[in-house]
């Protein structure tokens, strides 16, 4: 009967194995056709951002089948954003690097990579980047036990938790904050964090999320000895991952489902689940846990007296142990092996066996693995009559026993006591609402008696309030009026200010526009009618430049002037702005001096600059002494890059006038003499038209040496092959 029931189980499980195999060659055939969809983008794109995503995908894609495949793409991905500075992409990547490396255990370059991505989002202030990075190594030194950095990691992600956008980040969170309570013993607020991470994963249909942290929540309901509860999270977890083909996430459900159904006593269920978990582990390519379950699958088999199979299972989890270097796990399945002798009675191969597992437990401090040896020694030297052992054996055992119930008794404790204090503080509430509730009805009889005085007094009140509104109102009157008069004091200074600065403007107006107007006026008296023409000219280009000056100050004041570049040689522009003011040069005898080896073509609005070397020429004349020389220097700062200075041996600008001259309507002191004083507005133009270039300009000034009037400009396409015809430094420029 025995062996009937056995078989029919086992034609179910082929059966079960035969669906779930050809449900998932319909998917890998799915992901397939993706990843060669995929390899072709990835071969055929150009464009920088898609080829990065590409990249990124397919180690996306390839991370739970083949790692090395995976983390070859990533790093690609990795590369590419690297190289084209796509910072997001970039964070991106190294978060997928740190899972990589994390599943071929390789924690430490794990670590290295979700920091980098970290430090990387922190920069660019993406929120939602650092909220996963951050939650990654949480996960790193939760994984490593270190409990206190993982908290102080995790409660750092919280605190940016509200500038995040993605309810998924904020899930996983709260999930990886739950795991954090568990571990340390906190069920109750563990159960709260994740039910919130998962009231958050459903709104959003976080499918994923969904059976993450339905399977945890099966675990932790598993741990508080609810089992109806666990099972029930559990199947949703598997359904979920069943749905989106997660196989490496349903394995590991099916382990979790094992260890429920075993604990139920359901041997066979926990042994299905277990097969399946196994199954699916190999299909994947999986290590990570195949030991466990070998163990577990031992473990069913010697509950069920299936020795050989008991045999078989724990000696494939002990190679696997003992090839990994894990003296914990290969400890607990010796001691597995040493209860399987004991059970065919072979004695000598159950005490080699727990004996070795006693000498690898004892280096831990895992009490209920030291416990289950020292029982099983206490059995194995009953069975061989030698009682002084045996005695020595279950004395230990029992010692652990209770270290492992007086630890588990402070914990309930604990638990005792922080619902002792919620209880103590939701009496103290209740207190309180009561007294509240008292001294509402006191307050309730005040009110009454308040009522009936302020009917008593609401004559006299009323009369108070009349007199007082009035006196208020008559003071406000005359407050207004006060203000009125400071106002209209303010308003007529301000009129006399403006009248006096309007006047100051049309005197310096027309100062400006007298001189040219005289000579055209006056063209009878000129005996020599070339110099006329010169004069007519250059008195043409004064008034032409004021009103442009003018025009351009007011228009640009709160706008950018409008440029219309080309590329000029700059001989060009330097003989044409000399050629303008060469008559106001010659009536001083000044010279010009150009310092120039040779010429540049620059990028620039012909007009604009010409007239910038016009006005600062006209400056330099203004305040130039007679018979003496003006200096006009170019040099080249960089590649791209030309100095202009303008040296004038004329009187120095005040040192707390220099930053001011630039401004509207401005001048280098109150002495200028009557005959050169203007309106000020040509170096103002002059600061407008160099920055509209994404230029600078200033002024050095000292008694010693003079005015150097100076500017910057960009844009030196290359070295002009023209030069100034005949130029020569001596030579002098205005004649």
């Amino acid at each position: 009967m025995l062996n009937n029931n056995l078989s029919n189980r086992t034609i179910l499980r082929h059966c079960i194995v035969v669906l779930l195999f050809a449900t998932g060659s319909i998917s890998l055939f799915a992901k397939n056709n993706k990843l060669d969809s995929l390899l072709n983008l990835a071969n055929s794109t150009t464009i920088v951002t898609e080829k990065f995503n590409v990249n990124y995908e397919l180690g996306k894609l390839l991370c739970s089948q083949k790692a090395d495949s995976a983390l070859m793409y990533t790093q690609f991905a990795t590369k590419i954003a690297e190289t084209n500075s796509l910072y997001p992409q970039l964070a991106k990547s190294y978060i997928q690097l740190g899972q990589l490396y994390k599943s071929k255990q390789l924690s430490d370059s794990s670590l290295f990579y979700y920091q980098e991505a970290y430090n990387l989002a922190k920069e660019i202030e993406d929120y939602n980047l650092q909220l996963e990075s951050l939650n990654k190594i949480g996960g790193y030194y939760y994984s490593k036990r270190k409990y206190t950095e993982a908290y102080n990691t995790f409660t750092k992600a919280q605190e940016i938790i509200d500038y995040t956008s993605d309810p998924k980040l904020k899930a996983m969170l709260f999930n990886s904050l739950a795991l954090w309570h568990k571990a340390n013993n906190q069920s109750s607020k563990a159960l709260e964090y994740y039910k919130e991470a998962l009231s958050l994963s459903e709104e959003n249909n976080y499918l994923k999320g969904v059976g993450l942290i339905s399977s945890n929540m099966g675990l932790l309901y598993e741990s508080m000895d609810k089992t109806d509860e666990a099972l029930k999270y559990l199947k949703q977890s598997l359904a979920i991952r069943q749905k989106l083909n997660n196989k490496k996430g349903e394995s590991y459900v099916h382990t979790n489902l094992g260890l429920v159904y075993e604990n139920l006593h359901e041997y066979d269920k926990a042994l299905e689940q277990y097969q399946r978990s196994l199954q699916l582990k190999n299909e994947l390519n999986i290590k990570k846990g195949v030991d466990i379950l070998y163990n577990n699958i031992a473990i069913i088999f010697k509950k069920q007296d299936l020795p050989d199979s008991a045999f078989y299972y724990a000696n494939k989890a002990l190679n696997l142990r003992i090839a990994n270097n894990n003296e914990m796990s290969e400890a607990r399945t010796r001691t597995v092996l040493g209860q399987t002798y004991l059970l065919v009675e072979n004695t000598t191969k159950a005490e080699q066996e727990l004996t070795r597992a006693l000498q690898l437990a004892q280096n831990y401090k895992n009490l209920s693995v030291l416990q289950n040896i020292h029982s099983s020694l206490y059995n194995l030297y009953m069975k061989k009559k030698a009682y002084d052992k045996a005695v020595d054996h279950l004395l230990k055992a029992n010692k652990l026993k209770d270290r492992i119930f007086n630890i588990e008794k402070e914990k309930s404790v604990a638990t005792i006591e922080a619902k002792y204090d919620l209880l103590n503080t939701e009496t103290e509430n209740l207190r309180l609402s009561h007294e509240v509730a008292l001294n509402k009805a006191q307050l309730r009889r005040y009110i009454t008696i308040g009522i009936a005085l302020t009917i008593a007094f609401l004559a006299i009140a009323v009369i108070l309030v009349v007199v007082a509104r009035s006196r208020k109102k008559l003071a406000e009157k005359n407050k207004r009026i006060e203000q009125q008069a400071i106002q209209l004091q303010h308003t007529n200074s301000k009129l006399k200010s403006l009248s006096k600065f309007q006047e100051s403007m049309t005197n310096m107006l027309v100062h400006d526009l007298k001189t040219p107007l005289n000579v055209i006026v006056n063209y009878q008296n000129m005996k020599n009618m070339e110099s006329y023409d010169q004069l007519i000219q250059q008195s043409g280009y004064s008034m032409q430049s004021l009103i442009h000056n003018l025009l351009d100050v007011y228009k640009y004041k709160d706008s950018k002037l409008e440029l219309h570049k080309e590329n000029i040689p700059l001989g060009v522009i330097v003989k044409k702005a000399l050629e303008e003011v060469s008559f106001m040069a010659k009536a001083k005898n000044l010279n010009c001096k150009l310092v120039l080896d040779i010429d540049f073509v620059i990028k620039i609005d012909y007009e604009i600059i010409k007239r910038v070397f016009v006005n600062l020429l006209t400056n330099a004349i203004k305040y130039t002494p007679e018979n003496e020389t003006i200096t006009l220097k170019f040099d080249q700062l960089n590649s791209d890059q030309l100095s202009i200075q303008i040296h004038n041996p004329g009187p120095a600008i005040p040192k707390e006038k220099q930053e001011l001259i630039f401004e509207y309507f401005k001048q280098a002191g109150d002495n200028i003499p009557e005959r050169i004083k203007s309106t000020g507005l040509g170096l103002n133009f002059c600061k407008i038209a160099i920055e509209a270039h994404s230029g600078h300009i200033g002024v050095k000034s000292d008694k010693e040496t003079g005015t150097t009037f100076w500017f910057i400009l960009p844009d030196v396409i290359k070295e002009s092959q023209l030069t100034f015809p005949n130029i020569e430094e001596s030579r002098n420029w205005f004649c």
